[in-house]
């Protein structure tokens, strides 16, 4: 995965609109949750054990066909801000 760049979005019905350049549909996208509000994605198990740490579950993310990421409900109207950081991508919910 190499993906560069930021953007801001917002959590509706619960998902969130990516940045259509990260190209997410062509990819097994993997997540882990670093803490309640960092969301950290990747294609690598490594990568995501590195940022978000031994602890937590990795997990298979669902990218719908309009670059949708689902998220829990609880984040329903959070602020979010989404940084492509080379091999991961960083969600952080405000």
């Amino acid at each position: 995965m190499f993906v560069i760049g930021e953007a801001k979005g917002n959590v509706h019905n619960g998902k969130v609109a990516m940045p259509k350049e990260y190209r997410l549909k062509k990819r097994t996208v993997k997540g882990k949750w670093k803490d309640s509000k960092t969301l950290y994605l990747s294609d690598s198990d490594k990568s995501l054990n590195y940022i978000a740490g031994k602890e937590g579950e990795i997990f298979v993310v669902d990218v719908d066909y309009e670059d949708r990421l689902i998220v829990p409900s609880m984040l329903e109207n959070s602020v979010v801000c989404i940084k492509g950081c080379i091999s991961t991508i960083e969600l952080y919910f405000k």
